[in-house]
């Protein structure tokens, strides 16, 4: 993997055909990327040494030293994993070491320096207090007569425009422009004809973009794989990994951080009469200067703990040529601990006349809290293997497994107030503030059992079939029923053509090496719905009532469907595969459809309130992803020159088939939200005109945008009247873009190697991917504070004490509307993010090794790299990946669509320029 990243599932952009990575930010410790395998619906299912564990952090926390290879089942083949592997399967196989009588010690280290992507900036105080003006005389009904003062008179804006008065760079002031970021690895590769091994040692630590230095990561991996012939036909295996790693961060969220540093007034200072010991009062206490310092406000510590331990031993039995028997046992064991405290802090305002200083006390009482989780699953299973060849040309593998698991997961935190700075819950308060509970979402108990086969034939590797089933039980269904175990099949066919007589008399092997039809058909499982609702019960505990002068828990009743079970994925797979020029020109094109049946849904029917109850989910929702993908590569060699090309790109779309919802008032909110046979996704809104010129424009438009246009002046943005109706409302909301992830995704990587120097570059894009940003990213001066630089490109009056509704005033015309004008919405809002990265740069050089030999070393290699070097993209002031609300968020997280992007106040994307070398001994 040439790219450098913290997280090998951002390593992985651009260069795995079918998978798809947006990543969320770089903030460190996150991992929060969307993973994704041709835009299916489903999470993809990790499998790591054979075994199912984790999500897509699991894969982003591993070290890319111990990987050996990354695959990915997105057809037919993934049903071998049943019910888990709807959303396809991305398989990791580490490093297990050789049998050459070698040893080999390879060390790498990196060096990175960060700088971040999009970070905006804000205006400074004379401009503030001039925009800020500028507002105040766009309020219609206090300026219809004549305009009303304006809120800085030129006395109030001299000081800060002589310098006499200094303003505050907020966004200077919190945040760093590089942060370092360094890793470290040291691994053992080696081994003889009846061992093998490979152990690795990885280290990893990530600086954040606050100057306090209170946002930081570290990171430690371990990995040990032994391999171990006992007697002749019984081997053993022995695989264990580990990994520790600690996030900081200051005590107040960091997307709140983010919004005041941005926002907060240029005019408002840090000290209180400047005096570096008395913090001043700000809005709302987030004084950015003290919200990132974990000293002053407190801190959150997370830490992560893992342990994965697998003993597998294979036996080859007598007297059956190709038949052995495997038995594996493997456990996964993590731990979450974390603590926040939160400390009390006093911020200050200067009375003048007085010559004093008036605390206010912030965040009291003082608190720590606790919460600690831990997860333990385990896998067992039996197999028996066969693999034979008859009569020279028949090919026949088959594979018969007995598997069960077992996930159990649990929590618990406490906390208390506390009047010293003790940070451990023993120096609490025992007041009516202590509380102790749990995460009722990290409970959990849920086991499986499965039979899996396999058969696979090929005769002369040239015509290929495979036949795969899984029988798949999980105790979240109702037990002895149909609903419980799941059949999930599949098949795969394969036609080589060029070993065709026939084809090689048409075609000669130099031209056309390789020609290969495949094709494939298979069911997997989507295990989705609650667990355990077949039966019929008591939620508890439901709010609290108060009987005599204690509180007791309350229930409610809750209806069980027997019937409710996982949905089921049926995927279809059409790919052809090719070889043109004696391997100059390599590549697969596939063609697909994933339909799932059978999701669940909560039918809108109102139960009597007698019932007492909710009304349980019932299998009956469809939907369908279908797309297309292509990967070219071309390999040569000039002289001393190597050359490798390889690309990819793929286009998914999904849409329901059926899905339950009742029908709207009116034909029209039928039509506009009626999803059965439609495309996902769709983003509404108004379509965008242009802005007013000239109140002459303004009074010929003949369309009511709202109050009969009094308040509507030059710059402002207009709409099309899409329903031709003389107004502008929602009714004129039409199709305009897409929320989702992107409707095509690419990537290309070039390599070129000359002796020893190398040179690798990476390219990754997407297209068809839409954004939308608002609050004060979308306007001046929100919530009365102050505004981003971008809005200094606005209309605004020449004359700034002109009135901005006669019709004489000149103006200055700009990329936005005027201080107070209403923001953009529809297709002026809706934003195209399509773009190309240079992902990764890199240039190597290996030293020769007769230059090394001297000194003990084998080989080493020193290499200049970056990681997000350079981005186009049409979208202004952003960076492409950069998070916004979207319309679909509320259905992603109904109880909390603000979460999902956190109104774009996420961290910045990152990008790095690295140097390392590896060396080995």
């Amino acid at each position: 993997m040439v790219t450098k990243n913290e997280s090998v599932v951002n390593m992985l952009t651009g260069k795995v055909p079918g998978i798809r990575v947006l990543q969320k930010t770089a903030e460190p410790g996150s991992y929060a990327n969307n993973l994704n395998i041709r835009g299916f619906k489903s999470d993809p299912l990790i499998v790591i040494d054979g075994v199912i564990g984790g999500d897509q952090s699991t894969l982003g926390r591993m070290d890319p030293n111990e990987i050996e290879s990354v695959s990915v089942l997105k057809d037919a083949a993934a049903s071998i994993y049943g019910i888990r592997a709807a959303g396809g399967v991305i398989l990791v196989t580490t490093k297990k070491g050789n049998k050459s009588g070698k040893v080999d010690i390879n060390y790498s280290f990196n060096q990175s320096f960060q700088t971040f992507l999009g970070m905006p900036e804000g205006v400074g105080a004379v401009d503030y207090m001039l925009m800020t003006n500028e507002k105040n005389k766009h309020n219609f009904d206090a300026n219809f007569i004549s305009n009303q003062p304006p809120k800085f008179s030129y006395n109030d804006i001299k000081p800060w425009l002589d310098g006499t008065y200094k303003e505050t760079n907020w966004i200077d002031l919190a945040f760093k422009d590089t942060a370092p970021q360094l890793m470290h690895n040291l691994n053992v590769n080696g081994g003889s004809d009846k061992i093998s091994y490979f152990f690795n040692l990885g280290y990893q630590k990530q600086d954040g973009v606050f100057k306090s230095g209170d946002l930081n990561y570290d990171k430690y991996n371990f990995r040990s794989n032994v391999t171990v012939d006992i007697t002749k036909g019984l081997k053993a295996q022995v695989l264990a990994s580990g990994m520790m790693d600690e996030k900081n961060q200051p005590y107040t969220d960091l997307w709140t951080i983010y919004k005041y540093a941005w926002n907060q007034i240029p005019t408002k200072q840090v000290f209180a009469n400047d005096n570096p010991l008395y913090p001043s009062v700000i809005d709302d206490n987030m004084n950015p200067a003290i919200i990132t310092e974990a000293d002053k406000v407190g801190l959150k510590t997370f830490k992560q703990k893992n342990f994965v331990g697998q003993l597998n031993l294979q036996y080859d039995i007598p007297g059956i040529k190709g038949l052995n028997a495997k038995a594996l046992y493997n456990v996964d064991y993590n731990v979450s601990d974390n603590n926040e405290i939160r400390r009390e802090y006093t911020l200050y305002t200067y009375k003048a006349d007085t010559d004093t200083y008036l605390p206010s006390k912030v965040q009291s009482p003082s608190r720590v809290r606790r919460s600690y989780y831990t997860r333990f699953n385990t896998l067992s299973s039996l197999s028996l293997n066969y693999a034979n060849t008859f009569f020279n040309d028949h090919n026949i593998a088959a594979t018969l497994v007995y598997e069960q698991s077992h996930q159990t997961g649990d929590n618990f935190y406490a906390q208390r107030d506390t009047e010293i700075p003790v940070d451990y819950l023993f120096g609490g308060l025992p007041n009516g503030q202590m509380q102790g509970g749990m995460d009722i979402n990290g409970l959990n108990d849920i086991a499986f059992q499965s039979i899996i086969g396999r058969l696979n034939y090929d005769y002369k590797g040239k015509y290929l079939a495979e036949f795969i089933f899984r029988r798949d039980g999980s105790n979240k269904y109702q037990p002895g029923t149909n609903d419980q175990f799941g059949f999930f099949p599949g098949v795969s066919v394969g036609w080589v053509v060029t070993k065709e007589n026939f084809f090689r008399n048409l075609i000669p092997e130099n031209i056309l090496g390789s020609l290969k039809f495949r094709a494939s058909y298979g069911k997997q499982g989507d295990e989705r719905g609650r667990a355990f609702n077949y039966l019929s019960g008591f939620n508890y505990p439901v709010n609290s009532y108060i009987f005599g002068s204690s509180a007791v828990n309350g229930s409610s009743q809750r209806l069980g469907n027997p019937g409710l079970s996982w949905a089921v994925n049926t995927k279809k797979n059409i790919a052809v595969d090719f070889s043109f020029l004696g391997g100059k020109l390599d590549g697969t094109f596939e063609v697909f459809r994933s339909d799932r049946t059978g999701l669940e849904a909560t039918p809108a029917v109102a139960l009597p309130g007698t019932v007492g109850a909710d009304v349980p989910q019932i299998n009956i929702n469809s939907d369908r992803v279908q797309g297309m993908d292509l990967i070219l590569s071309h390999r040569s060699t000039i002289g001393n020159v190597g050359l490798n090309i390889s690309g990819n790109i793929g286009t998914t779309r999904a849409q329901w088939l059926n899905i339950l919802q009742g029908r709207a008032g009116n034909e029209r909110e039928n039509w506009k939200n009626g999803q059965v046979n439609r495309y996902q996704n769709i983003w509404w809104g108004p379509e965008y005109a242009d802005q007013f010129t000239n109140y002459q424009q303004i009074y010929n438009y003949g369309v009511n945008m709202g109050g009969g246009n009094n308040g509507v002046i030059p710059g402002d943005y207009y709409y099309q009247d899409w329903n031709e109706d003389g107004e502008i409302n929602d009714k004129d909301d039409h199709p305009i873009a897409t929320n989702d992830i992107p409707l095509v995704n690419y990537g290309m990587s070039i390599g070129v190697a000359y002796k020893g120097f190398d040179v690798n570059v990476l390219l990754q894009g997407a297209a068809g991917v839409y954004v939308q940003y608002d609050e004060l990213f979308a306007e001046p001066l929100a919530f009365e504070r102050s505004s981003l630089t971008r809005f200094l490109d606005s209309w605004h009056t020449i004359d700034p004490n002109a009135n901005i509704y006669d019709p004489n005033t000149q103006w200055t015309p700009g990329f936005y509307p005027a201080m107070g004008s209403p923001k953009a919405v529809g297709t002026k809002a809706v934003q195209n993010a399509s773009y190309l990265r240079v992902k990764t740069l890199e240039l190597g050089y290996t030293i020769p090794a007769a230059a090394l030999q001297k000194i003990g070393v084998k080989k080493l290699r020193v290499y200049v790299n970056s990681y997000n070097l350079a981005t186009f993209t049409g979208l202004k002031n952003y960076d492409p990946e950069h998070q916004g609300p979207k319309p679909n968020d509320r259905d992603i997280n109904p109880g909390d669509p603000f979460s999902i992007a956190l109104g774009g106040y996420t961290y910045p994307m990152n990008r790095t320029f690295n140097l390392g070398a590896n060396i080995t001994f």
